[in-house]
C-alpha cells in the first residue's frame, strides 16, 4: 500500500512540474531532426545525452514525430535480472503507414540501440530521447 501511494505522488509530482512551455527540456538528446522523403530509415544511438554523456541504466522512451504521427517506443538499459520486476505498459497501436521500432527491448549499458522508423509520405521526422518514469508499474 505505502509503496504505490509513494508511486502515486511521483507520478502527480513529474505530471505537476512539466509545463507545455518546457516540454523540450525532458529530452536528453534528439537523434533525428529533418525532413524526409517516403521510406524506412535507421539511426544509431550510442548512449549519449546531449552533451555527450553516457546514460545510465533505466527505462528510456524514444518518441517520433511527424507531420502526422506521434508515437514512441521503450527500452530497457543495463537492468539485467531486475527488469523482470517491471511492467511496461502497451503503446497505443501504431498505424501501419507508421512505425518506430528497435531490435530489441533490453540493451546492456554500451551497446548501440539502433531505431528504424517508417515514414510513409514526405515529412518533418523528429527522433528524440528521454528517461521513463511515468510508465512503470510495479507487479505485486
Amino acid at each position: 500500500m505505502f509503496r504505490n501511494t509513494v508511486l502515486l505522488l511521483m507520478t502527480a509530482v513529474l505530471i505537476w512540474g512539466c509545463s507545455s512551455n518546457d516540454s523540450d527540456e525532458i529530452y536528453l538528446v534528439t537523434l533525428f531532426d529533418d525532413s524526409v522523403e517516403a521510406g524506412t530509415y535507421s539511426i544509431l544511438w550510442d548512449q549519449t545525452d546531449s552533451d555527450d554523456n553516457s546514460v545510465g541504466s533505466g527505462i528510456y522512451e524514444i518518441h517520433l514525430d511527424t507531420d502526422l504521427y506521434n508515437g514512441m517506443t521503450y527500452i530497457r538499459i543495463g537492468m539485467g535480472a531486475d527488469s523482470s520486476k517491471i511492467v511496461l505498459k502497451p503503446n497505443p497501436p501504431v498505424p501501419t503507414q507508421f512505425a518506430i521500432r528497435t531490435d530489441r527491448t533490453d540493451y546492456e549499458i554500451g551497446d548501440t540501440i539502433i531505431i528504424e522508423i517508417d515514414i510513409p509520405t514526405a515529412s518533418d521526422a523528429l527522433v528524440r530521447v528521454n528517461r521513463g518514469g511515468l510508465p512503470l508499474a510495479p507487479i505485486l
